[in-house]
């Protein structure tokens, strides 16, 4: 990218550029150059909006949670449509997207990084606590139409999901579609507790 020429949605570029970085060869290579040279910018464009490179991450790191936990915010308004089983799915795949993978592992991995976002006043990741109750008001909101069981334990089911969850990225499963299965294994046992038969997929 030629010197003086404005970058559009330039924050996102660079954001784009080391999720890719993490995906294909690990937080551990991430550097200033490394990322601006992924972007297609100047090297020297980071550090003239971010304070250093661990402020860059830092940054990405919440980015990246607060987008994942917009998308689980919006499970409760989806009772009563497609199944539950498709939306507890569909909901939790956004728990392990790659950008959600590729922060956690930059906070698994880089301490420094895990430092800045706890001190970061707006942090607001994906929150166990706020997750497991939005799965709550979610499966709450379906027995209402019958889908749920009415004597279902809902807080059990969303703090088993919500467990799952956690346990896979603790576990630094870094691939989607092996940490969306293994949830899945989960999600099937939990809605055949939980689910009238004629919810159930054969």
């Amino acid at each position: 990218m030629p010197r003086g020429v404005a970058i559009p949605d330039l924050r996102e570029q660079l954001f784009g550029a080391a999720e890719r970085l993490v995906v294909r060869d690990g937080p551990s290579g991430l550097s200033s150059r490394a990322i601006t040279t992924e972007a297609g910018c100047a090297k020297g464009v980071l550090h003239n909006h971010f304070t250093d490179l661990d402020g860059f991450l830092a940054e990405f790191v919440l980015t990246r949670f607060r987008t994942a936990l917009h998308h689980v915010s919006e499970l409760p308004g989806k009772a009563g449509q497609a199944t539950v089983e498709d939306n507890l799915a569909e909901t939790t795949a956004s728990l392990f997207g790659p950008s959600v993978l590729a922060a956690h592992s930059i906070l698994m991995l880089r301490p420094s990084v895990a430092a800045r976002v706890r001190e970061t006043r707006a942090h607001r990741s994906p929150n166990l606590g706020d997750m497991e109750q939005i799965f709550t008001a979610y499966l709450d909101a379906e027995k209402e139409f019958g889908r749920v069981l009415a004597d279902a334990d809902t807080r059990a089911v969303a703090l088993a999901l919500v467990a799952t969850a956690q346990h896979i990225l603790m576990a630094r499963q870094t691939n989607p579609t092996e940490a969306s299965e293994a949830l899945q294994h989960v999600l099937v046992v939990l809605l055949t507790a939980t689910t009238p038969p004629d919810e159930r997929r054969e």
